[in-house]
């Protein structure tokens, strides 16, 4: 465009130095005149082409981003935390030894099933056997002979002390065969409940002391799960909340309930204990088995919520891009938000979005507000 420019003016250049006459004056004014039209012309199109390239420029800035988008729906919302457990039993009875002696013979091994009642071992009581035959005999004896002072007496013969004397002496005979039959009865370690051996503590042949513990019996039908639980949680724990308890070890796990809650703090870990019933149809679940628990602390059926991760955060806050329209055209507009909670997929939104909303959840990074955007299928 300049080379024509300057090609037009060189030319009438040289034709003003060659006339000189009139009529050449005539002539160079006509093409002073031409000149003037044809520089006006030159600037018009330079403002148009000035134009173009200013629309071409923003056609380039405003080029449509692709993205992927979803309709902001009520869905169930919870929240949750997870703690370690252990496995305990209402039943894990300590059965000690209520006589002191050697063990003559063990009944029953661990891992076996007793009822309650059942005689799991026996202690040596062949001394106690000896008394109570002696005591027997003597017992017999004293009898006979208070019968016999008891009939004189009724008589009216015989004194009233050699009566009492009598019957002193048989009553004292029958609480000592009273207590003896009872030691006989402590000779024997026998089952407090229902349960399974879990561990038996003594060995035929030695020598057991009173209130040693001599079995453990375990009634594996009432296991539970014992956590503990930090004290930021007290408020948002409840009885009857729900949990989920996994075993890593068995690869196994169960959907349960909070049955109990501590009402006391634990000055030294600054928690407090939950427990949650372990169901009778599991197996291989043991006393001091590890667990984990998952505790449902936040539950809302009908939640707004969105995908966290497509949450950014400014100065201002946090905010989504939403899709907008104009003129038929789509546009992405940012939209700031209040997150009520959260948890690692999900947030549930307090305020700034409504029901029925697209958020746009691909190709959000790059995006700017007022953007024009091609939503894709």
């Amino acid at each position: 465009m300049k080379t024509k420019h300057i090609s037009i003016i060189a030319l009438l250049a040289i034709l003003i130095m060659s006339c000189g006459s009139p009529d050449s004056q005539k002539q160079i004014s006509k093409l002073e005149s031409k000149k003037a039209k044809l520089q006006e012309q030159i600037a018009k199109i330079d403002k148009q082409i000035t134009q173009v390239k200013s629309e071409l420029d923003t056609t380039e800035n405003i080029r449509l981003v692709p993205v992927n988008v979803e309709q902001v729906k009520k869905r169930k919302f919870q929240n949750n935390f997870t703690v370690q457990g252990n496995v305990t039993s209402d039943n894990n009875i300590q059965v000690p030894a209520e006589y002191s002696g050697i063990i003559n013979v063990i009944h029953y091994k661990e891992g076996d099933y007793v009822r309650k009642g059942t005689v799991l071992a026996e202690i040596d009581n062949a001394l106690l056997l000896n008394q109570k035959a002696e005591l027997v005999t003597s017992l017999e004896l004293a009898t006979t002979s208070y019968e016999r002072q008891k009939r004189l007496w009724d008589q009216e013969i015989g004194s009233e002390m050699q009566y009492l004397q009598a019957k002193n002496q048989k009553e004292g005979l029958e609480n000592r065969l009273k207590t003896l039959n009872q030691q006989l009865t402590q000779t024997k370690i026998t089952a407090p409940i229902n349960g399974t051996i879990d561990k038996v503590f003594i060995k035929a042949g030695e020598n057991i002391q009173m209130s040693k513990t001599a079995f453990r019996i375990v009634q594996l039908s009432r296991l539970k799960i014992e956590a503990e639980v930090s004290e930021k949680y007290v408020a948002d724990i409840h009885k009857g909340d729900s949990v989920i308890v996994g075993f890593s070890s068995i690869d196994t796990e169960f959907v349960g309930a909070i049955q109990a809650i501590s009402q006391v703090i634990d000055p030294d870990t600054r928690t407090f204990t939950i427990e949650v019933k372990v169901p009778e149809n599991l197996e291989y679940i043991k006393p001091n088995m590890l667990s984990r628990v998952k505790i449902f602390n936040y539950v809302n059926p009908e939640a707004t919520c969105i995908p966290l991760n497509i949450i950014q955060k400014n100065e201002l806050g946090n905010f989504v891009f939403v899709v907008s329209e104009s003129d038929g055209t789509l546009y992405a507009q940012r939209r700031s938000i209040i997150v009520k909670q959260n948890n690692t997929k999900l947030a549930e939104i307090a305020e700034g979005l409504s029901v029925g909303e697209l958020v746009i959840t691909d190709g959000y990074q790059n995006l700017s507000n007022g953007q024009g955007i091609d939503v894709l299928e």
